[in-house]
């Protein structure tokens, strides 16, 4: 459920959330803008109608926490072919506390399309944040998963104060 956020992301806490790494700053603030996407998502329904995270993201965001690497790709899977467009329709021309999200490049038959993100803050105080794109690729599988998702909660880490999000329990690839 979207709600106000309990503090206003900063620079710092971005920083806090890369653990400092150098190059870091932009894959965390993507990190972050896919979490309100996928709370986004969680919001509308989609996963309950077939829709499963997989991938190195759907490990980082409910198996690793911050002690995985930063994963910049989406990776859905689904059977209903129908899906696909609604959730790109979910994407495009979403604004979350002040991330602008868009997508470019989209093949609905093979399910892929490059997302693009404009964070609502710059890591440098003389670039405005319009200018700064971030990018991921989204990809949604037609077939179905051959193992059987489970349902799993998202981690909460240091910046999820600043979401404005409570985190969802996400279908996941399970781990045997």
């Amino acid at each position: 459920m979207s709600r106000e956020p309990d503090q206003k992301l900063t620079v710092g806490l971005v920083s806090l959330h890369c653990h400092n790494r150098s190059g870091g700053w932009e894959p965390a603030m993507l990190d972050i803008a896919q979490d309100h996407l996928l709370c986004h998502f969680s919001e509308s329904g989609i996963f309950n109608r077939g829709l499963v995270f997989k991938g190195g993201t759907a490990l980082r965001k409910c198996r690793s926490g911050t002690e995985g690497r930063f994963s910049t790709d989406l990776d859905f899977s689904c059977e209903e072919s129908e899906l696909t467009l609604e959730i790109f329709e979910l994407v495009h021309n979403f604004e979350c506390h002040g991330f602008i999200f868009s997508l470019e490049d989209i093949d609905y038959g093979a399910g892929r399309a490059d997302m693009r993100v404009v964070p609502p803050i710059s890591q440098r105080l003389t670039e405005s944040p319009q200018f700064l794109r971030l990018s991921a690729k989204i990809e949604i599988s037609p077939r179905g998963t051959w193992l059987e998702p489970q349902m799993v909660p998202m981690l909460r880490s240091n910046v999820h104060s600043a979401l404005g999000h409570d985190l969802p329990t996400l279908p996941i690839l399970s781990h045997n």
